[in-house]
C-alpha cells in the first residue's frame, strides 16, 4: 500500500514520490530493523589495537628502546632515506594482504576506523545518522596523496634528477632534492620512538578531527574517503583480490545489507548484479553478512572486481539503471567541483605544517571538513532552504539563528586556515630568498667580507619573510618560528654583517631547540667574531650543556677547558655526569669520554672504551664505518697502533664506507706511518663518485703534505673547473692553489691560480670579497698595477667596510701617494664610526 505525496527539496523544487505506508490497522507488525551482530567482534578486535599500541608506547617507555613504529607513514623515510623500519614491512604486507583477502585491514585493524566507527555509533545513539558527502574529484585525493607520498621520491630520484642532470640544470629551489640511496639501513629498533610523531597537544586534535569530525561532516569513513592515502593504494589493490563478499539465490533484495553498511556501498545492488560487491571501498567488516535474514551474503572466493560484468541480460539493465542512479547522487554540480576542490587543496596546503606541528593526514583531515563547512555555509547564504541533519539553518528565504552562528563559525574557520596559509606561504618564501644565497657561513666571518648589492637584498628579503611568519610577539603575523629557521636567520643576518644580530638569533635556536655540537661551535665563531672574550665563549658553552646535558662535545670542550686552567676537578666531575647518561646509542660522546680518560693518563680504560665504540659502529645496529674510522684516529692518538691498523682495515672494507670515510682512513694511515696504504686509499677515495669538494680538496693538501705538488695542483685545476656555478668554492681553490704555488716555488701555478681568482670574482662582480681575493692574487704575481685598480674596486664596492678602506690605504702608503693613502684612511676612520666599531 502507497500514498503519494508532494515533497519539497531544499532548493525549492517539488516533486511526487510514493511512500510505503504500513497497514497498521490490520495488526501486521513492521518488519524487524536492519541489525548487524559482527559490530561486537570488530569492536573487540579494534579495541584491542589500541591495547597493543599502548603497550608498544609502554615498552618505550620503560625499557627505552622498541620497535619503530609500527606506522605506514614511516615507509616515506624507508623510500627517501633507505632505513628499512617496521612501518614499510608494515605497509608492505597490508597491501599484499590487500591483493588477496581484499580491504580487511581498514575494517578490522586500522585505528583512524576504530575512531569513525564509535563517533558513528554515539552519533545513531543520538538520534543523528552520518550523511555521506559525495564528491567526483575530492574523493581522488587520497589517491593522489598516496602518489605523493610512496611514488613521488622515486619519480624524483629516477626521472627529474637524472633529466635534471641531462639537461646541465641545478634542482629548482622549490623542489626538494633526493638522495641515491647506496643500501638500505636497518632501523627496526629506535630509540626515539616519538620522534616522527607529533606532541600529545596535536594528537588529541588528529584524533578529534579525523576521527569523529570527518563523521559528522563528511559521513560514515569520511577520512578514508577523502583523507586517507594509504586507502589511496588500498582502493585500487582491492580490486583484484579473488576473497569478497558473495551472495547466493536465496537473496530476497531486502536492502538490509545496505542500510547497515557503514562504508558508504550499495550492497543490494552490487550483488543483484553482479553476484557480489565490487566497490572498493568495501572495508570487509562483515555487517552486511550478520545483518542478512536469509544468510544470503558470505565471504568467500571467486573471480576479482576488476573487469566484473553483469551476471545476466536483467543484471545489465538493473546495472546501468544503478549506474544512472549514482550519477544523481552526487552532491556538487561540475562548478561546485572545481571550486570546492580549490578550496580543499588551499586548505591542505595551509594548514599542513601549520604551528610546524600539523602532520600530513591532519592536513587532509582538516582540508575535507573545512570544504564541507565552506559548500554548507555558501548554501545557508544562497539557497531559500538549507539544513544540517535535523538542524534548519536557513528554511523558506529566512536565516535561522542556528546558520548565523554556523556562517560566523565557517568564517572563523576560514580565516584560520587563511591565518595559517599566509604564514606558511612568508616561511616558503622565507626558504626561497634564503637557499639563492651561496656566501659560505666562514666567508661571512672575515673582516673584508661585506656582501654584494644583490646577495643583501635577497638576505634582506628573506629576513623580511621570517619577520612576517614569526609570532605577533616578534612584530609577526604567524606562529614562532621554528629553531631551523632560527639559525637560517642567524645566517642572514651574518651575510649582512651584523654578528651580534647573528649571534643572538643562534643563542635563541639553542635555547628553544634541540641544537648538535656543529652548532655550538658555529655560535662560538659567531661570538669570536663579534668580539666575544673566552670567558664569554665559556658561557655560551655552559648555557647550551644546562640546557641540552646530551651535548657531549659542549661536554668536553668544558672539561678541556677546565684541564687548561688547572681545575681537574671540574673537568672530572664534568665527565662523571656525562657518563652517567651514556648508552650504546651515543657513540660520539662514548668516543669523547675514551679520548679525555686519556688525558688523565687512564690509558687502558680509555683503550677499552674505544675498543668498545670500535665494536659498536661496525655492528648490525649502528653500521657506521665512518665512525669506525675516528676510532681508530683516536686508537693510534692512545699508542695502539695496531688495534687501530686492525680495525681500520676492518671499517674500509664495510661496503657502507663512503669516499669521505676512506679520506679520512687516509690520513690515519699516514699519522700512523702507513705512507704506502695511505697513498693507495687517498686513491681509492678518489675514484668514487661521492667524492666531494671536501674530500678533493682535503687530498690535495695531503699531496701537498707529501711533496707531490703537481698532482695536488691538478687536482685543485679539475676542482676549479667543477665549480663554475659556486664562485665562492672556486676562489677557496684558487686561494689554496696560491699557496701551493709558494711551496712549489711554480711562477705556472701562481698565474693559473690568478686565473682561476679572476673568474671567481668575474662570477659576481658586485662582490668586494670575491674582488679583494682576486687583488691579493695579483699582488703575488708582481701584477701591482691591476691589484692596485682591483683592491680600489673593492673597497669601493664594500661601501661600509672599514677593513677594505684600510688595506687600500696600507696599499697606496706603500707606493708612496700620500694623497691616496690619506684619502682611504680618513674612509676607513668614517666607515669605523659609521658602524660603531
Amino acid at each position: 500500500m502507497a500514498r503519494s505525496h508532494k515533497v519539497v527539496r531544499e532548493d525549492g523544487g517539488a516533486k511526487r514520490v510514493s511512500l510505503p505506508v504500513i497497514d497498521c490497522a490490520s495488526g501486521a507488525k513492521p518488519e524487524k530493523k536492519p541489525h548487524s551482530r559482527m559490530g561486537r567482534w570488530r569492536a573487540g578486535v579494534l579495541i584491542a589495537v589500541y591495547l597493543v599500541m599502548i603497550a608498544h608506547l609502554v615498552q618505550w617507555l620503560v625499557g627505552g628502546r622498541t620497535l619503530s613504529p609500527v606506522e605506514p607513514s614511516e615507509s616515506m623515510q624507508t623510500l627517501e632515506q633507505g632505513m628499512l623500519n617496521a612501518g614499510f614491512i608494515f605497509f608492505a604486507l597490508a597491501i599484499l594482504s590487500t591483493l588477496i583477502f581484499g580491504r580487511y585491514f581498514c575494517g578490522w585493524g586500522c585505528h583512524i576506523v576504530a575512531l569513525q566507527d564509535a563517533c558513528g555509533w554515539a552519533m545513531k545513539k543520538m538520534g543523528v545518522r552520518p550523511k555521506p558527502f559525495r564528491s567526483r574529484v575530492l574523493m581522488l585525493f587520497p589517491l593522489g596523496l598516496a602518489l605523493y607520498m610512496f611514488v613521488w621520491p622515486n619519480f624524483k630520484r629516477w626521472v627529474v634528477g637524472p633529466s635534471l642532470e641531462a639537461a646541465g640544470l641545478d634542482w629548482p629551489l622549490w623542489l626538494k632534492p633526493v638522495a641515491h640511496i647506496e643500501r638500505f639501513d636497518s632501523e627496526l629498533l629506535v630509540s626515539d620512538y616519538w620522534a616522527t610523531f607529533p606532541d600529545w597537544y596535536i594528537a588529541i586534535p588528529f584524533l578529534a578531527i579525523c576521527g569523529f569530525a570527518t563523521v559528522y561532516f563528511l559521513g560514515a569513513k569520511g577520512f578514508c574517503t577523502y583523507g586517507c592515502p594509504y586507502g589511496g593504494f588500498f582502493a585500487p589493490v582491492d580490486k583484484v583480490a579473488p576473497f569478497r563478499i558473495r551472495v547466493t539465490d536465496a537473496c530476497s533484495h531486502c536492502g538490509h545489507c545496505t542500510a547497515v553498511c557503514t562504508s558508504n556501498v550499495r550492497v543490494h545492488e552490487e550483488v543483484r548484479d553482479f553476484g557480489m560487491v565490487v566497490d572498493p571501498g568495501c572495508m570487509k567488516c562483515m555487517d552486511c553478512v550478520s545483518a542478512c535474514p536469509n544468510d544470503a551474503l558470505y565471504a568467500g572466493w571467486g573471480r576479482p572486481a576488476l573487469g566484473a560484468k553483469p551476471r545476466s541480460e536483467k543484471a545489465k539493465k538493473t546495472a546501468r539503471e544503478a549506474a544512472e542512479h549514482r550519477k544523481r547522487r552526487w552532491d556538487l554540480t561540475w562548478g561546485e567541483e572545481v571550486a570546492l576542490t580549490i578550496v580543499f587543496l588551499a586548505a591542505f596546503v595551509s594548514t599542513r605544517g601549520m604551528l610546524d606541528q600539523v602532520p600530513l593526514l591532519l592536513a587532509g583531515g582538516l582540508a575535507g571538513v573545512t570544504t564541507f563547512v565552506a559548500w554548507t555555509a555558501w548554501r545557508t547564504v544562497r539557497s531559500d532552504n538549507a539544513r544540517l541533519y535535523g538542524i534548519k539553518l536557513r528554511y523558506k528565504g529566512k536565516l535561522r539563528i542556528a546558520g548565523v552562528v554556523f556562517v560566523a563559525l565557517a568564517l572563523v574557520l576560514g580565516a584560520s586556515v587563511a591565518w595559517a596559509g599566509q604564514a606558511r606561504f612568508s616561511r616558503w618564501r622565507g626558504d626561497q630568498d634564503y637557499s639563492g644565497i651561496d656566501v659560505q657561513f666562514i666567508t661571512t666571518l672575515r673582516p673584508e667580507y661585506q656582501a654584494s648589492k644583490g646577495v643583501e637584498a635577497r638576505a634582506r628579503d628573506a629576513l623580511g619573510w621570517y619577520g612576517a611568519a614569526a609570532g605577533v610577539g616578534e612584530g609577526g603575523r604567524g606562529w614562532k618560528l621554528d629553531a631551523e629557521r632560527r639559525v637560517r636567520r642567524a645566517y642572514l643576518e651574518a651575510v649582512l654583517g651584523d654578528r651580534e644580530a647573528a649571534l643572538a638569533e643562534l643563542k635563541r635556536a639553542i635555547e628553544t631547540g634541540s641544537p648538535t655540537d656543529s652548532l655550538i661551535m658555529q655560535a662560538e665563531q659567531m661570538a669570536r667574531g663579534a668580539g666575544g672574550t673566552d670567558e664569554d665563549v665559556a658561557a655560551l658553552y655552559r648555557r647550551a650543556l644546562e640546557l641540552h646535558p646530551e651535548l657531549f662535545g659542549a661536554r668536553d670542550w668544558l672539561a678541556r677547558r677546565a684541564l687548561l686552567q688547572g681545575n681537574a676537578e671540574e673537568a672530572d666531575r664534568l665527565w662523571r655526569e656525562g657518563e652517567a647518561r651514556l648508552d650504546d646509542d651515543e657513540l660520539s660522546g662514548m668516543l669523547a669520554l675514551a679520548r679525555f680518560r686519556g688525558m688523565r693518563g687512564k690509558t687502558t680504560e680509555a683503550v677499552e672504551l674505544a675498543e668498545r665504540v670500535g665494536e659498536l659502529s661496525l655492528d648490525g645496529r649502528h653500521r657506521d664505518p665512518g665512525g669506525a674510522v675516528t676510532t681508530a684516529d683516536t686508537l693510534l692518538a692512545l699508542g695502539e697502533r695496531d688495534r687501530a691498523k686492525a680495525l681500520l682495515d676492518r671499517a674500509v672494507a664495510d661496503p657502507r664506507v663512503t669516499a669521505s670515510g676512506l679520506a679520512h682512513a687516509a690520513g690515519v694511515l699516514d699519522r700512523g706511518g702507513w705512507r704506502g696504504d695511505a697513498r693507495d686509499m687517498l686513491d681509492r677515495a678518489l675514484s668514487r663518485e661521492d667524492a666531494n669538494v671536501g674530500v678533493k680538496n682535503g687530498a690535495a693538501g695531503m699531496y701537498a703534505q707529501w711533496g707531490q705538488f703537481d698532482k695536488a695542483a691538478e687536482l685543485l685545476e679539475k676542482l676549479a673547473a667543477e665549480l663554475d656555478d659556486s664562485p665562492w668554492e672556486k676562489s677557496a681553490i684558487g686561494q689554496r692553489l696560491l699557496e701551493l704555488s709558494q711551496y712549489a716555488n711554480d711562477p705556472k701555478l701562481v698565474g693559473e691560480a690568478v686565473r682561476i681568482l679572476k673568474e671567481a670574482a668575474d662570477a659576481r662582480p658586485d662582490s668586494p670579497t670575491l674582488r679583494h681575493d682576486y687583488a691579493a692574487g695579483l699582488f703575488a704575481t708582481g701584477r701591482v698595477e691591476e691589484g692596485v685598480a682591483e683592491l680600489t674596486k673593492a673597497a669601493e664596492l664594500g661601501d661600509r667596510n672599514a677593513e677594505l678602506a684600510r688595506r687600500a690605504a696600507q696599499v697606496y702608503e706603500a707606493l708612496g701617494q700620500a694623497d691616496q693613502a690619506s684619502k682611504w684612511s680618513a674612509e676607513a676612520t668614517r666607515r669605523e664610526a659609521a658602524s660603531g666599531g
